[in-house]
């Protein structure tokens, strides 16, 4: 009868401890699981942040070469008596260089920034 209820009382003692190591492990695998998604989220917001300094940085200076055809109106008295109208350019060109200061760090809708242009020079040139 010893032999019985020490044998009954060694495996209720096993079954515990397995139970306990199994519980043990499933913390471990649960904390492990947190960390990883921690580190993808903060992988992800790194890559986003680097690809929207790429897009945009690239984006803020500007140099344009435009055509131009321009119309003049004169605000003079007696403009019409000589012979007035408009007066239309044959040609004309512009040379534009600046740079844009964005408003905002993250663009909106992931696509749209708002900026301030800075025009470090602006020539125009017209022929009539």
């Amino acid at each position: 009868m010893k032999k019985l209820v020490l044998l009954i009382f060694t495996v209720c003692m096993g079954g515990g401890i397995a139970a306990s190591a199994q519980e043990v492990s499933q913390q471990k695998l649960d904390s492990l699981n947190q960390a990883l998604s921690d580190i993808s989220a903060r992988v992800k917001e790194t890559e986003a942040a680097e690809s929207n300094r790429a897009i945009w940085k690239d984006r803020s200076k500007y140099f344009n070469l435009n055509y131009v055809n321009q119309k003049l109106s004169p605000d003079i008295d007696g403009w019409d008596k000589l012979g007035g109208g408009e007066l239309k350019s044959d040609f004309g060109a512009a040379i534009v260089w600046g740079k844009t200061y964005y408003l905002h760090k993250k663009p909106l809708a992931g696509m749209i920034k708002f900026g301030i242009d800075w025009s470090w020079m602006d020539l125009n040139y017209a022929q009539y």
